[in-house]
């Protein structure tokens, strides 16, 4: 398991977990340790807790074809909530002075996602640039585990 955290702009981290092929099992006593450290280190006040915040992402496919379009409609408004919220919250934060971690652990989707809207949102960039900008940023390319990040993605 290799640990990344990354300064997306200035006083904003993200933190996410890319899981080597041999890996079987997350070790989250090291995982919290390392980002405790972390935040102690850059004097992180503010943590956003992607992972934990989305959970409900991606979860419609476990229904019926005739309910997994409703859900997905659900689950996309409350995502596209979700990001406006933690955006302001992100620029009350940075204004204030607060440096803030977003961790999004190995659901780099929604991460990836978040981070998109945000520089659109704040450095008003398109697409194709905040992938450049993200993708130069993690060192390797960018790819998504579920065609459902790749639809929402495109609605950004």
């Amino acid at each position: 398991m290799i640990l990344h955290f990354i300064n997306i702009l200035p006083n904003i981290y993200w933190f996410f977990i890319e899981i080597t092929k041999n890996e079987t099992t997350i070790n989250n006593n090291i995982i919290s340790t390392k980002i405790k450290e972390f935040c102690k280190n850059k004097n992180i006040t503010k943590i956003i807790r992607l992972d934990q915040d989305t959970s409900y992402w991606n979860k419609h496919n476990i229904y019926n074809a005739q309910m997994q379009q409703k859900i997905l409609e659900i689950e996309e408004t409350k995502l596209f909530t979700y990001f406006q919220n933690k955006t302001r919250q992100l620029i009350n934060d940075y204004y204030s002075y607060n440096k803030t971690i977003i961790i999004s652990n190995n659901h780099t989707d929604t991460g990836i996602a978040f981070l998109i809207y945000l520089l659109k949102e704040i450095c008003d960039m398109n697409y194709t640039q905040s992938i450049i900008s993200i993708q130069s940023k993690m060192n390797k390319n960018i790819s998504f585990h579920n065609n459902n990040t790749k639809y929402i993605i495109k609605k950004i």
